[in-house]
């Protein structure tokens, strides 16, 4: 089912600027507009904490009762094809090129957001990062950053130890494995400070990462992320 859709941009990043890397179409940029009006949304009402699905602008039951350690969370899109496929691309077939792309549908999602201090992309641990080659959370904050005009401060953060790999955990794992994984590597004190991941799951990496923030005295603490994993919860 991929086939189609990696032909037409894993053989060169040039076609990002000449071909619709989902039809194939040429001269309308890297997505034409009716693939682009083709991708999946999330619902208008969400809970302004989490972005779970509800009422419009109300909290959700589970952030009233224990709301998370950022003030809101912004995402652009659902994890859904094609999206999670142009995702995986990015990510694990190397196609830095979409690094841009991907940004440019992260600024429409935050377009109405307020604007943070700077822009602080969840690290890596270093045993990814040399594996990967890359931080896609940092190649994604670099670009957000150019197109919105804001600081990106990728030290901002620091991975101080190698976890086991996410997947497969349920919130409850995932905050246990993420526990004491980040150390707060600049001033952040009254600071209005803006997290970069590229999906938020169960939202166990962002909550570590923001309480670490907090801890250190940011004034406000925000998510923002490419996609949201809906299935999986806040």
């Amino acid at each position: 089912m991929l086939s189609n859709l990696y032909r037409y941009f894993l053989n060169s990043a040039a076609r990002l600027s000449q071909h619709c890397v989902l039809c194939g179409v040429g001269g309308q940029g890297w997505l034409c507009p009716p693939c682009r009006a083709d991708l999946p949304r999330l619902a208008a009402g969400r809970c302004p904490r989490c972005a779970t699905p509800g009422r419009q602008g109300a909290l959700c039951a589970a952030c009233r009762q224990s709301p998370p350690p950022w003030q809101a969370l912004h995402v652009a899109h659902p994890y859904a094809w094609p999206l999670d496929a142009l995702l995986h691309a990015f990510k694990y077939r190397q196609q830095l090129a979409l690094a841009r792309p991907l940004a440019e549908l992260m600024a429409e999602g935050v377009r109405h957001a307020p604007r943070p201090d700077w822009l602080a992309p969840i690290p890596l641990s270093a045993a990814r990062l040399r594996e990967r080659g890359f931080n896609q959370s940092e190649e994604l904050a670099r670009q957000l950053g150019k197109i919105l005009r804001l600081p990106c401060q990728a030290d901002t953060l620091l991975r101080t130890r190698d976890t086991p790999a996410q997947a497969g955990l349920n919130r409850a794992g995932r905050l246990h494995n993420l526990a004491g994984a980040f150390a707060v590597n600049r001033p952040v004190e009254g600071r209005f400070i803006v997290l970069i991941d590229d999906v938020s799951t169960t939202g166990a990496t962002l909550a570590e990462a923001a309480q670490s923030l907090a801890r250190q005295g940011a004034r406000r603490v925000e998510a923002w992320a490419l996609m949201k994993a809906l299935t999986h919860g806040a």
